[in-house]
């Protein structure tokens, strides 16, 4: 395990137990409080938080976070993240998963968030992708009544979302299995591959190793590929991007036990999935740690943190690199120079050149990079919060088919989910509505401090 997943694993662990303490002191408080609170179980409310200027609309129930997007390539986009609220009668509230459609001009589309998954404590769900396949959007995201582990048994869930905001029925990937990340997902524009990332014995060690599925449009599922070899390298955060003739997987990757030195390796798979060729080094030297990538249709651009030192003391840089279809690696372009405050890149593409984004402090920056190469925005695109006290985080980006939508988690006493869109390198708008609304719960300032769990 390296050192940020242990770093991870105590903050979720301490994250699990501060939300059963806050939740078990509303249930005392809520007696000599009066709760305001909404007797239809599945309404949603829209409601400002009155202190920001100009109004932001919910939450005031728990924090939403981690947003990711797909767009059907027409404007709209779907936003899907993951949330922590209180239920209706102020027991112990659970996780869950919320979405919401934008039109092109960034306003909601919903009347109320679509519930992807409302869950009960203990039940936790950790999110991760959601794409288009031309038909309809999928999010995929994995349930576990764990919280206290960050490798922990659960199951891999998906669900569909039609054009029109209608959720389906929730189906089932994988079944107890020991997941090591969430999943990740993409479509090649008529099926789905899902990615993900879990603890095997081989001798009695552990190891980690990558599974992937073909998910059909009509929601059939392909055989469990495992695209990892049983070997003494564990393979980590594994992300995926649909290309030209297929996929590429990329990881960071060590050899087992090693907590330093990591490198970005890839593979390629077919259009069903399974794996053309071995696992390929794409770099190595000095430490290499989260990378993401997209495809313009061309080739793939992979985009990572890197650093000459350990993560934990020396400043880093973001990243990127072009790998053709044959695997041709270019040599790495500086995106973000030297620092210890840009983090959490993404990538899209518009299906010539790349934006990447990355949370800064008080801001989103932001660079278009073109398929040679080049930075288009050596300047780079500030994306400012439409209040200044709210910290953006946890960046998500797509292209919508006439420009780039960046969503985040604006960091309040809560998380609430922003959102902007870029053309040409000029940030167009900011949706004052964000994605998300109010949920049934609706707390006094007072009792949203004891309720709320900060990030």
């Amino acid at each position: 395990m390296s050192r940020r997943t242990f770093l991870c694993s105590i903050i979720h662990s301490l994250r699990s137990r501060i939300l059963l303490i806050c939740a078990t002191c509303a249930l005392s408080f809520s007696g000599i409080s009066g709760a305001e609170t909404d007797s239809t179980p599945n309404s949603r409310v829209l409601r400002e938080i009155p202190e920001l200027t100009p109004p932001i609309l919910g939450p005031l129930d728990g924090s939403h976070y981690s947003p990711v997007l797909a767009s059907n390539g027409h404007g709209e986009v779907l936003g899907v993240w993951a949330a922590i609220f209180a239920a209706s009668n102020l027991v112990l509230g659970g996780n869950g998963v919320l979405g919401g459609r934008l039109d092109p001009n960034g306003r909601l589309l919903d009347s109320g968030n679509i519930v992807l998954e409302e869950g009960s404590f203990p039940a936790a769900v950790s999110f991760d992708s959601v794409a288009f396949n031309g038909q309809t959007y999928l999010a995929v995201w994995l349930e576990t009544s764990d919280v206290y582990q960050s490798r922990a048994f659960g199951d891999l869930v998906m669900r569909s979302v039609s054009v029109d905001g209608v959720p389906g029925a929730k189906k089932l990937i994988a079944s107890h299995v020991q997941f090591q990340r969430p999943p990740t997902l993409t479509s090649n524009g008529a099926r789905f591959l899902a990615i993900w990332e879990t603890v095997i014995v081989v001798s009695n060690e552990t190891r980690l190793v990558t599974y992937s599925r073909i998910i059909n449009a009509d929601g059939t599922l392909g055989d469990f590929v495992q695209l990892t070899p049983n070997s003494d390298v564990d393979y980590q955060f594994p992300k995926v991007a649909s290309g030209p003739n297929g996929f590429l997987v990329v990881w960071q990757s060590a050899p087992h036990g090693q907590l330093s030195n990591y490198d970005i390796s890839g593979r390629f798979l077919h259009d069903d999935g399974t794996p053309a060729g071995d696992v390929f080094k794409i770099f190595s030297g000095g430490e290499n740690w989260s990378p993401k990538v997209a495809s313009n249709q061309d080739a793939y651009f992979v985009i990572y943190e890197h650093s000459t030192g350990t993560f934990q003391t020396s400043p880093f840089t973001i990243l990127g690199l072009s790998v053709s279809t044959n695997g041709t690696v270019s040599d790495p372009i500086e995106i973000v120079g030297e620092s210890q405050s840009f983090r959490r890149p993404v990538i899209a593409s518009d299906g010539r050149d790349y934006l990447i984004a990355w949370d800064e402090p008080g801001a989103v920056g932001a660079k278009r990079v073109s398929a040679a190469g080049q930075i288009l925005d050596p300047n780079g695109i500030p994306i400012s919060s439409i209040d200044s006290r709210l910290e953006p985080f946890a960046p998500a980006a797509v292209f919508d088919g006439a420009a780039f939508v960046v969503a985040w988690q604006g960091v309040y006493w809560e998380g609430i989910i922003e959102t902007a869109r870029i053309k040409d390198g000029q940030v167009l708008a900011r949706s004052n509505t964000v994605l998300n609304v109010a949920r049934i719960c609706r707390f006094t300032r007072r009792q949203q401090a004891r309720t709320s769990l900060p990030l």
